[in-house]
């Protein structure tokens, strides 16, 4: 999930359009849907961060600043545009070079940022089988 992507639109900006009130009156959910198309997946998961306007910009910075580190100190071919934890994990695409603890550290890194800021994290499960 890129955090900070420069071609694609901030969290504060989406705010705005969707809700024009007045500057730290917004409160913004940002969700990340997970889901395995798999037919004999019993669990669904549903899980995210809820933040004000200002926490988002607060991380979103900081989030870039830690790729442009990370960028600054590595090779060439293991330099990277924006965080996704399912190829970061696989070490495929973007992360192909890497190995299993620039993955480790990075993703604690990320995590800390995370924790340094005021925002709650939100989450569901459903048992599928319980539903169907």
């Amino acid at each position: 999930m890129p955090i900070c992507d420069h071609s694609q639109l901030e969290i504060s900006d989406i705010a705005r359009m969707v809700h024009p009130g007045k500057r730290g009156h917004r409160i913004v959910a940002v969700l990340q849907f997970k889901f395995d198309e798999s037919y004999n997946q019993r669990f669904v998961s549903v899980a995210g961060f809820i933040a004000d306007e200002l926490e988002w910009k607060k991380l979103e910075h900081k989030w870039q600043k830690r790729i442009d580190f990370e960028n600054s100190i590595n090779r060439t071919d293991q330099r990277i545009t924006r965080f996704h934890a399912a190829t970061l994990n696989a070490l495929t695409y973007e992360f192909e070079h890497w190995d299993g603890s620039m993955s480790a550290e990075f993703s604690s890194r990320l995590i800390r940022l995370l924790g340094q800021r005021r925002m709650g994290a939100v989450g569901i499960s459903a048992d599928m089988d319980a539903v169907v």
